[in-house]
């Protein structure tokens, strides 16, 4: 849906979605069917491609929430290895193509495809968007069990070059505490999904967007966590990229690693590449706190730096650790 307007004059799809309310909870339910399904399991392929077609029997109906993002940068961040303890190059902290046999399964992509996962900042002050992005690309920052004296993280600043579309997945109180613009437009597309559609219908699109805002928010307990989100994205990316030639760069959602409270982008490459520019890049250096979950204390561990035109940089006053 482009506008308010469009979707109110849209009579043929008010009228198909009234009518197929329970066509559409059926799709839904053999969605939950695959929750207990296992990466190891010999028919996953056929399992998951399931879950992808019902997604785009959805997808179809549903007039998705879409938003603009128009903000100066998002940022992204990449773990350093005692084996990389610095990077020097643009390709290594953003998507990965050098590698692709490397990438598992993610929230949001496929085995062996790259996405690009970055964090935006929240409208108050009491998200640090930065740590959010640690959070999530470093997963040990937050284990029960810490192993770890000191983790290093390159965080690169991406310019935003041009404003582009995405669909929101955030539909959690909670987070939208901390995005008051986010959240009106939030309860403008729940006021116009109750306007247009029936009561049944706009209780189904309220469930559907609300069960996978949570699930995309919170920790991976099963591999549904992460196949189901996936097919999702690639249902999306499908029908408007192909069917109704209306692209979705990304899709931006709640951050599990950080309770909900950052939020979060997936991209494609395309979308990076068209309207992405690395800024600069700065190395932080986390250390755990014991006594929650989150707790850690991050200090910057060298200079800001910026990339010349071919994405290269160098790190400059590297703070090496103390044996």
């Amino acid at each position: 849906m482009n506008t308010k307007d469009d979707l109110r004059n849209n009579i043929q799809l008010i009228k198909d979605v009234n009518n197929r309310v329970p066509f559409l909870w059926e799709c839904f339910d053999n969605i939950i069917r695959y929750k207990n399904r296992s990466f190891i399991d010999t028919d996953i392929d056929e399992s998951v491609n399931a879950v992808f077609q019902n997604f785009i029997s959805i997808v179809k109906l549903v007039p998705l929430m879409a938003v603009v993002i128009d903000i100066p940068q998002v940022v992204r961040g990449q773990k350093n290895t005692k084996g990389e303890p610095v990077f020097s190059t643009k390709s290594r902290i953003s998507y990965n193509r050098s590698r692709m046999n490397l990438i598992e399964f993610g929230r949001f992509n496929r085995k062996g495809e790259p996405l690009f996962y970055a964090s935006l900042p929240t409208e108050t002050t009491n998200v640090d968007y930065v740590l959010s992005c640690a959070l999530e690309c470093c997963k040990e920052l937050t284990a029960e069990i810490r192993n770890y004296k000191f983790q290093d993280i390159t965080v690169g600043g991406w310019l935003v070059k041009d404003p582009f579309p995405v669909i929101n997945l955030c539909f959690d109180d909670e987070h939208l505490k901390e995005n008051p613009a986010l959240r009106t437009e939030v309860h403008n597309y729940l006021d116009i999904i109750a306007e247009c559609f029936s009561p049944e219908a706009s209780k189904f699109i309220k469930s559907f967007l609300y069960y996978f805002s949570e699930l995309s928010g919170t920790l991976a307990e099963s591999d549904f966590h992460y196949f189901a989100p996936t097919a999702l994205f690639c249902a999306i990316r499908y029908y408007y990229e192909n069917v109704v030639e209306e692209p979705k760069f990304g899709l931006i959602y709640p951050g599990a690693m950080s309770d909900k409270k950052g939020l979060n982008i997936v991209m494609t490459c395309e979308a990076v590449d068209r309207f992405l520019k690395l800024d600069k890049i700065v190395m932080y250096r986390y250390c755990p706190v014991y006594g929650g979950r989150t707790d850690c204390i991050a200090e910057p561990c060298s200079d800001i730096v910026h990339p010349d035109k071919m994405g290269n940089f160098v790190i400059t006053n590297y703070k090496h650790p103390a044996p």
